[in-house]
């Protein structure tokens, strides 16, 4: 679990997931709700694949690729936010 301190919601978005792309840096913290499809995410410390009705947190900063892994339409909806996040105690 997390503990999200002083959050701010900077956006939402929904919609189709990309084919594939990168970050170096991710921006601010965030959170990825998959509506339909798979994709995989690669980590420094390895895959992590994202199927419909799953969600997965991305922190600030993290270094990561991601690709669309099956044929058809493939939805998310992305949360980023900014604020002072930590493991739960």
């Amino acid at each position: 679990m997390l503990h999200i301190e002083k959050p701010e919601l900077l956006n939402i978005i929904e919609g189709p997931a990309a084919l594939h792309g990168s970050f170096d840096s991710r921006p601010s913290h965030c959170f990825v709700f998959k509506l339909s499809g798979e994709s995989v995410y690669q980590f420094p410390e390895g895959p992590v694949s994202l199927s419909r009705g799953e969600m997965l947190y991305i922190p600030q900063g993290l270094r990561y690729s991601f690709h669309k892994t099956c044929a058809g339409e493939s939805r998310y909806l992305l949360i980023n936010f900014s604020g002072e996040v930590s493991p739960l105690q």
